[in-house]
């Protein structure tokens, strides 16, 4: 998981996202990247009741594990949020973000 955490802060904290819809009412929206908001984006609020600081700080003393994690009866509720941004992290990592022109 600090691997992950690392990524993430290194590829996307503090940057914003621009995603453009073919939805009427939502053409355009931003997305801020945040790491204290990844412990949400990855569903670790559904294990732990910890704040998000709290949890950020487990993660990166190494009491939060993707081994442990993948031991918790309520892994499967997280799963797929947990590879999607992996693989975005991955993807990120052979081509990276560039700044909007």
């Amino acid at each position: 998981m600090k691997t992950i955490f690392d990524s993430f802060n290194r590829l996307f904290n503090g940057r914003t996202l621009l995603l453009s819809t073919s939805y009427v009412h939502l053409e355009d929206f931003y997305i801020r990247f945040d790491t204290l908001q990844l412990c949400h984006l990855l569903g670790l609020h559904k294990i732990y009741r910890d704040s998000a600081k709290v949890m950020y700080q487990k993660v990166l003393a190494g009491e939060i594990t993707l081994a442990k994690l993948k031991r918790n009866q309520h892994y499967g509720e997280i799963k797929d949020r947990l590879e999607t941004l992996i693989f975005s992290v991955k993807v990120s990592l052979m081509r990276p973000l560039r700044p909007a022109s």
